[in-house]
């Protein structure tokens, strides 16, 4: 009986915070997170979403998932993948964003981990009864945790994303090329 609880206590542990699923590839990742999207449930993307994966530190995020759920509104035409230079590469571990101020930009911290890419979504947003189409790069980072596939994400750039979605505007927020090296900035 101790030996079998011991057993149960050690395969807990592994797991982490989390109990999301995630992807077994890229592909699989871009049609459950469009699944949940178009059903519009925070509950199946919790499945994969990287704070709720097995090695992930943080667990349940309600404060991101509510923001993640606000780009809902994006009636989706598809989910774009862009490929990263994959984790191994120079500086491929990361994604990188600069905001935008009024009279300057600046850098602010990047994702950093197995990055592999991320998602972009594409489709169109009604605004004032007029259907507009919109690309929006929330900062959905496609991370790899024990051979699966999750989205993790930065939040001022998804914050960003989701005040372009509602206002129209561009976001403050834009990305620098994958892998690249940022300038110096003030």
């Amino acid at each position: 009986m101790v030996t079998l609880s011991v057993v149960l206590l050690a395969a807990g542990c592994t797991r982490g915070h989390g109990s999301a699923r995630g992807a077994g590839t890229i592909e699989e990742l871009v049609d459950k997170y469009e699944a949940a999207h178009r059903e519009r449930s925070i509950e199946k993307l919790r499945d994969i979403l990287w704070w709720e994966s097995p090695q992930a530190a943080s667990g349940h995020r309600e404060d991101y998932e509510e923001l993640m759920a606000e780009l809902f509104v994006v009636d989706l035409d598809e989910v774009e993948y862009v490929a990263g230079p994959g984790p191994d590469a120079p500086n491929g571990g990361s994604v990188r964003y600069f905001r935008r101020r009024p009279g300057k930009m600046r850098q602010i911290p990047g994702v950093i981990g197995p990055v592999y890419g991320k998602l972009i979504l594409v489709g169109s947003v009604q605004y004032g009864g007029v259907k507009r189409a919109v690309r929006v790069d929330p900062c959905y980072v496609v991370m790899q945790s024990q051979n699966r596939y999750y989205i993790d994400i930065h939040s001022f750039v998804l914050e960003d994303a989701v005040t372009s979605v509602r206002t129209g505007k561009p976001s403050r927020s834009e990305p620098l090329p994958q892998g690249e090296d940022p300038p110096r900035l003030d």
